[in-house]
């Protein structure tokens, strides 16, 4: 099958436009630090979604948690709590987070609290991921929800860090894809849509 690829160049209007249109599943990827949840959080402001579900991950440090860490958080919720029953990965002394091979993953986290936020979706929820990358390679029922999820009919937003693995390819490359926003530096983008 021969899909049709528009692309633009930092066009914020042409994605919101692409969303409204209907049936939607974007992926945002990049590097780190491009602004890949800072764009998804600007596309759900334009958007005002009423109900959502899905997960947000974030890194924190002591001074607002026990342990400084990646937490993975409810999509439901806008409160997001920092425990050890959503720490997904964490550094052993108080050190980096941001990079992976410094962190102690913790599969079990993914596996239960990450496949709960990926279960009963409704058909009119928007599924959120935010975001997939190299830290749950291990978690193996939770890498198979996020398959789930992509296999959905619903609308759907995911943050995919750039692909260093079959797994992350699989995502960016998904046939049910309806765009991929690409992050280079300076928080420029392009846009393209599939169909």
């Amino acid at each position: 099958m021969n899909k049709r690829i528009e692309t633009s160049e930092n066009d914020f209007d042409k994605i919101i436009t692409h969303i409204n249109e209907g049936h939607f599943h974007l992926v945002i990827t990049g590097e780190r630090h491009k602004g890949k949840s800072t764009l998804l959080q600007r596309i759900l402001r334009a958007i005002n979604p009423t109900s959502r579900r899905g997960f947000y991950t974030d890194k924190y440090s002591t001074k607002y948690s026990k342990q400084n860490g990646v937490y993975i958080h409810d999509a439901r919720y806008n409160e997001r709590e920092y425990t050890e029953e959503n720490c997904v990965a964490y550094s052993p002394q108080d050190g980096n987070t941001h990079e992976c091979s410094s962190l102690i993953r913790n599969t079990l986290v993914f596996d239960t609290y990450g496949v709960s936020t990926l279960k009963d979706i409704a058909d009119k929820d928007l599924i959120i991921m935010d975001e997939i990358g190299k830290l749950e390679s291990d978690a193996e029922v939770f890498k198979k929800c996020v398959l789930d999820a992509f296999e959905c009919k619903n609308n759907m937003l995911a943050v995919v860090k750039k692909p260093s693995n079959d797994f992350l390819r699989s995502l960016v490359t998904h046939p049910l894809n309806t765009g991929v926003i690409e992050l280079f530096e300076n928080y420029a983008y392009t846009f393209k849509i599939l169909g």
